[in-house]
C-alpha cells in the first residue's frame, strides 16, 4: 500500500476517534443536537466523563435503594465521630472540591453559616434525621469553616453517590431502609427540603 494512502487512512482513523461523542443518561449514544435541544432545562446537566471525547448527560435527581445501608451508616460513624441512629433519615451534604461554580460568587463563611442552619432548622421539622457534611478535599471550604465537614476517607461516599465532579455541591437523603434520593450540583434549601419530605411520604 503506498504511504500516502496509509498515511491518509491512519489520519481518517484518528479523526474519527477523536470526535465527540454525547451519551443520554441511558448511556445511550445522540447527537450534539438531541444534547443541546431536548436536553435544556434544570432537571439534566451535561458533564465530561474520564472517556476522552464523551460527553454524558446527567439526571440531576437520582433515586435509588442502597442494599447496604448500615455499613454506610456505621462507614460515616467511624470517620466524623458523630453517633448516628438508625431509625433516623440520613443527609449527606458532598463537596466535591474546587470548581468555578463554588468557588464564585458572593457568600461569605457568615452568609453560608446563616445558609445551613436554616436548612438544618426545617429539615429537622421535616423528618428525624442525621446530618453528615463530606468532603473529597478541601480547596474551596473555606466559606464553610464553620460546618463540621469530614474527608471522605477511601472515597467511599464518592464512589457509592457522586460518580463525577458535579458543579458547586451535591446532597443526598436516604431513609433507614436504603431508599435514596440524591441533588447533583448547585442545591437550594428548598430542593433538600423537598426530597427529604418526598421520602418521609413514601414511607
Amino acid at each position: 500500500m503506498p504511504k500516502i494512502v496509509l498515511s491518509i487512512l491512519i489520519l481518517f482513523c484518528l479523526t474519527a476517534t477523536a470526535q465527540q461523542k454525547y451519551m443520554d443518561y441511558n448511556n445511550q449514544l445522540i447527537s450534539e443536537r438531541d444534547l443541546k435541544q431536548h436536553y435544556k432545562g434544570r432537571n439534566y446537566f451535561a458533564i465530561e466523563t474520564t472517556i476522552p471525547n464523551v460527553t454524558k448527560l446527567i439526571l440531576r435527581t437520582q433515586e435509588d435503594t442502597l442494599q447496604q445501608v448500615e455499613s454506610l451508616y456505621a462507614h460515616l460513624e467511624e470517620i466524623t465521630g458523630q453517633t448516628l441512629e438508625r431509625d433516623k433519615m440520613l443527609a449527606i451534604i458532598y463537596h466535591p472540591g474546587a470548581d468555578r461554580c463554588n468557588t464564585t460568587g458572593t457568600a461569605t463563611p457568615r452568609t453560608n453559616k446563616i445558609w445551613y442552619r436554616e436548612m438544618e432548622r426545617k429539615l429537622k421539622r421535616i423528618a428525624d434525621i442525621n446530618i453528615v457534611y463530606i468532603y473529597k478535599n478541601d480547596e474551596a471550604l473555606d466559606r464553610w469553616k464553620d460546618s463540621n465537614w469530614t474527608e471522605d476517607k477511601n472515597q467511599i461516599i464518592e464512589r457509592l453517590f457522586f460518580k463525577y465532579h458535579y458543579p458547586c455541591g451535591s446532597f443526598i437523603v436516604v431513609h433507614p431502609s436504603g431508599h435514596y434520593k440524591s441533588g447533583l450540583g448547585e442545591y437550594s434549601k428548598s430542593w433538600v427540603w423537598k426530597l427529604t419530605e418526598e421520602l418521609v411520604q413514601a414511607h
